[in-house]
């Protein structure tokens, strides 16, 4: 009896009670907790738990969102640190919240992989297309002039919607779109993943130094090329074939192309750009010996980041949508309305906090009520820190004031929404997905709260607050563009009747100027690449290689003497015209223009969609000659009800970077500025303004053999 005692005794001494689990009884923490910054949640839990709780300061401004009953703190702790990709540090005080690099490493890791996985499907899935089509012959090849024959006959004055996408699809199956398809089909997938997200990589059969070698073996592929041309010209037309107006280039390239000559090639170039939200699009270029493409292949090498929505059962319940997330909704709407609707009350300060308060004001507010409610339903904890990304898109997707728990598990599970829900065990865990760039992207809640100031105060331009933002260092442009549509929920006059004023590379250019730079640029004089600060020339080389405007040139690069349109030839690449980076004997100027401007908002009778067009006083007489005389001049806005003529005018700041003597790139920022008050009819508007627009249309009646009115 006295061994059963002792074993007993030696048991409990090594083994405690259930649910002890071999440490000490933690607190059991019921919480919970609105979206709110890490900082202040934190300081919430140690209240609650008596454990000093504390976040690392570039993690402070991130949301959280808990709500859990009776959960020990360790396991909760646990589970933050999943939703934020962290780990906890043991302090003197207590613990400390900061980010894993481990956990980013993996998470870069296996966004990576599946970025692998998307670009090899794509690739899979053009290989199969190209298998399926026959062998090309003289008789593919009779068929494809005939088609081309056939568009070249439709052309007319305009080259129309339908016409351009038979060109497109007619390009395809040419040999320079065949060559490009294949190219694109076996490209080698890792050296493509190995872009960084949201950067331009350009790939080239004959690099230069700005770009990178082509990553496959071509010699194969022009084989089946050269035999593909030789049917190809087989069974050309004979005779001379003239350039056709209004023909998509490359198409006319082809058509044009002589005996001897026609079809060969100088170059592949096939550029790469990866979206900030993990997109890949691969463009292949197929140029021939005088610089023009022949082919321009665009290809998707990744899913559509939206998923359908539609995904709802009839005898779900709908989950609440919040008040502060149905103001939005209606603001989000307006920006679209007509402009007889009820002018926009203003936003109530629920609204006005969530933009002003950098502790409180996290756009996962928008969201927060239904993640509860979804959390409640399923009986199950919550840890949340879903990407900013997520709430804007919850918002613009949810449509209406209701949502139902399919609809939003669906929207929780897109790719677009960069989050990642976890079910498992009574937890609901709710963390951003693909890993760094969705971490990154988060929104800049103090700059943009000084945004916001800056745009009640009225200090600054709008353009120059957004280009002040865009140059706040280590902004991206995801983080930029979040930055504003969440400001534009509060104050819809961001987009509304403004539009968006530039690229975020040309704002960040804007804003890294400094007034004594912007000075010299405003006199008419130019800055040379060598002399700008490391700051300024970085901004100037996003735009000339990451943004994707184009190149002004006299003609083709490698024949001075032919003059095709500017967009018609390779100096349409940058990275031809700039083989070694950004020139030092470039330079930089600055020309500011003042444009009176008349936004004509309008119903079209067959959609009902109301639209704003933006004309100068020449363009409005064109919208006056129509109405009165349709049948001389086309009365291209008969489809459409006029409802308002808004007076305004556009200030656009076009900045020129000269990269050679024969080539430049110009980038635009618009500042638009219109009355508060709009006039119903065109008799209405000032008289200043319509006698300058009705004397235009004077002397084109006149011209026309038209008496004026009187």
């Amino acid at each position: 009896m006295l061994s059963i005692w002792l074993a007993l005794a030696i048991h409990a001494s090594i083994d405690p009670a259930p649910g002890v689990r071999g440490r000490p009884s933690e607190p059991q923490i019921t919480l919970t907790l609105r979206a709110r910054s890490l900082k202040s949640a934190l300081e919430e839990l140690s209240k609650v738990s008596g454990t000093k709780l504390e976040v690392s300061a570039n993690m402070e401004s991130e949301p959280l969102i808990v709500h859990v009953k009776d959960v020990p703190l360790d396991l909760l702790r646990e589970k933050i640190a999943h939703a934020t990709h962290a780990d906890w540090e043991k302090t003197d005080k207590g613990y400390l919240l900061k980010r894993s690099k481990e956990r980013m490493a993996q998470l870069k890791a296996e966004f990576t992989a599946q970025r692998l996985r998307w670009i090899q499907e794509a690739q899979q899935k053009l290989r199969r297309e190209l298998e399926s089509e026959r062998a090309y012959s003289v008789t593919e090849a009779t068929a494809g002039w005939a088609r081309l024959q056939g568009i070249i006959n439709d052309v007319g004055a305009d080259y129309d919607t339908k016409l351009w996408e038979r060109g497109l699809a007619l390009q395809t199956q040419t040999p320079p779109g065949r060559l490009a398809r294949r190219i694109a089909a076996n490209l080698d997938p890792v050296a493509l993943v190995q872009v960084d997200v949201g950067r331009r990589v350009v790939f080239a059969s004959n690099p230069t130094k700005t770009q990178r070698p082509l990553p496959l073996k071509l010699e194969p592929l022009m084989a089946e090329y050269e035999k593909e041309c030789r049917a190809w010209l087989e069974a050309a037309p004979q005779g001379e074939r003239a350039p056709v107006p209004n023909l998509e280039a490359s198409l006319n390239r082809i058509w044009s192309s002589g005996p001897g000559k026609a079809l060969q090639l100088r170059k592949v170039i096939a550029v790469l750009e990866s979206g900030r939200g993990g997109s890949d699009t691969l463009s292949v270029n197929i140029v021939d010996t005088e610089g023009s493409y022949l082919s321009r292949v665009r290809v998707l090498l990744s899913p559509s980041p939206w998923l359908p929505m539609n995904s709802t059962t009839s005898d779900e319940d709908p989950l609440t949508v919040g008040a502060v997330t149905r103001e939005a909704l209606r603001r989000i709407r307006w920006a679209n309305a007509s402009p007889t609707d009820p002018p926009l009350p203003p936003p109530s300060e629920a609204l006005k906090n969530i933009q002003k308060r950098p502790d409180q004001h996290d756009p996962c507010l928008f969201v927060d009520e239904v993640l509860l409610e979804y959390a409640q339903r399923l009986d199950a904890n919550l840890v949340a820190s879903p990407s900013d990304a997520a709430a804007m898109i919850a918002v613009a997707r949810f449509g209406g004031d209701t949502v139902t728990p399919s609809v939003l598990r669906t929207f929780l599970s897109q790719r677009a929404a960069n989050t990642s829900l976890e079910e498992s065990q009574g937890w609901l865990v709710i963390r951003t997905a693909s890993g760094y760039f969705g971490i990154l992207s988060r929104i800049n809640r103090q700059q943009t709260a000084r945004l916001a100031a800056e745009i009640a105060q009225g200090e600054m331009t709008l353009v120059d607050s957004l280009a002040r933002l865009a140059a706040t260092p280590g902004m991206e442009g995801s983080e930029f563009s979040a930055c504003v549509e969440f400001l534009a929920i509060v104050d819809v006059g961001i987009l509304r009747g403004f539009g968006f004023p530039a690229s975020f590379e040309s704002l960040r250019l804007h804003g890294s100027l400094s007034p004594k730079q912007k000075q010299v640029l405003l006199a008419g004089e130019s800055i040379p690449f060598r002399l700008l600060d490391p700051n300024v020339r970085s901004a100037v080389e996003d735009v000339v290689f990451q943004s994707d405007i184009s190149i002004e040139t006299p003609g083709s690069l490698y024949d001075p003497e032919g003059s095709p349109e500017p967009w018609n030839t390779i100096a349409t690449e940058v990275t031809e015209v700039c083989p070694n980076g950004l020139p030092s004997d470039g330079s930089l100027r600055l020309d500011v223009t003042t444009k009176e401007i008349v936004e004509v908002q309008a119903r079209s009778r067959l959609t009902q969609n109301v639209s704003r067009f933006m004309m100068e006083p020449q363009q409005l007489a064109n919208v006056r000659l129509g109405m009165l005389h349709p049948d001389t001049f086309g009365n291209y806005f008969g489809g459409h009800e006029v409802l308002a003529f808004v007076i305004g005018s556009d200030q656009e700041w076009t900045y020129a970077m000269q990269l050679t003597d024969r080539s430049v790139m110009k980038t635009s920022l618009v500042s638009q500025h219109r009355e508060p008050r709009g006039y119903p009819r065109y008799e209405d508007l000032p008289a200043a303004l319509r006698d300058k627009v009705e004397a235009i249309v004077r002397r084109r009646l006149q011209a026309a053999g038209i008496v004026p009115p009187s």
